[in-house]
């Protein structure tokens, strides 16, 4: 026996139903639905194993139930398989008021780790006592990073060109990101202009195919290997090893977007200001 909707889809003309099944597909976010695909078939899997064809609330029940005994990032989880059974099945389990109840309580005494910040002082003192010969890629990283609070995706796919020196300030775009809104920031401290300055020359003698704004900086000069995503991300664990910070590790990839923030919030910034000010 059909369903309503089962049987809409059969009288739907195939041309119509080609460009409503596309259109169907590109409702996950771009950069991250292959995690969302694997979370759901994760999903599928489990009741494959359990001989379950029908996605009840006492299924989505018994499913994170199964899997919070295992996993953390249990709402992260729910999210991405909630989303997955709208779009392929026109199925809402935000309105299943019990599983919601059980995720809000499995998750209760749990407390997310969030990267330590650098305060004001350490960061300037981090710019004014290291050394450029072992430390300008560092330097400039922490200025960019922390003055467009940026996030270490975005610091990692920078590009020679998103940087426009102009008389005595630098212009920096951010051409991608999460939010997919472009944003721009100027650098107008004349001290953290001229390390910039001196980084792009640095930078500009290497000879490559690449345009990423950072490369591998080695015995004084760049070479030819662009800094990953980890790299960027290790570096205010790096800054505070030299600040001789206690539990450098805590100092993660979100340092620097966290401690702009938090800059700007003592600076008397509301809560909107803040959220804009890193798009």
């Amino acid at each position: 026996m059909y369903s309503d909707d089962e049987n809409l889809y059969n009288c739907t003309p195939p041309e119509v139903r080609e460009d409503a099944e596309a259109a169907v597909g590109s409702l996950l976010p771009v950069k991250s639905a292959a995690r969302y695909e694997k979370a759901y078939d994760a999903f599928l899997e489990w009741c494959k194993t359990k001989k379950i064809k029908n996605y009840t609330e006492n299924c989505l029940l018994a499913y994170f139930k199964d899997i919070s005994e295992h996993k953390k990032s249990i709402w992260s989880i729910y999210s991405m398989v909630k989303s997955c059974l709208s779009i392929k099945h026109n199925l809402d389990i935000s309105k299943y008021p019990k599983l919601i109840a059980f995720l809000k309580r499995t998750t209760e005494h749990h407390n997310p780790k969030k990267s330590r910040i650098l305060d004001e002082q350490q960061i300037l003192k981090f710019i004014s006592d290291a050394p450029d010969t072992t430390c300008i890629l560092m330097k400039v990283v922490l200025i960019i990073g922390i003055s467009g609070a940026c996030r270490r995706e975005e610091l990692c796919k920078m590009l020679t060109h998103h940087l426009i020196p102009k008389d005595e300030i630098i212009i920096i775009s951010v051409p991608e990101t999460k939010t997919g809104v472009k944003r721009e920031f100027v650098i107008v401290k004349a001290e953290w202009v001229k390390i910039i300055k001196n980084f792009l020359q640095i930078r500009l003698l290497v000879k490559t195919n690449t345009e990423r704004l950072f490369l591998t900086f080695r015995g004084g000069k760049c070479i030819n290997s662009p800094v990953g995503l980890n790299t960027i991300g290790k570096i205010p664990s790096e800054i505070a090893k030299y600040l001789n910070l206690p539990n450098p590790h805590e100092f993660t990839g979100h340092c620097f977007r966290r401690s702009s923030a938090t800059l700007l919030a003592n600076k008397g910034a509301d809560f909107l200001a803040v959220k804009r000010h890193g798009g």
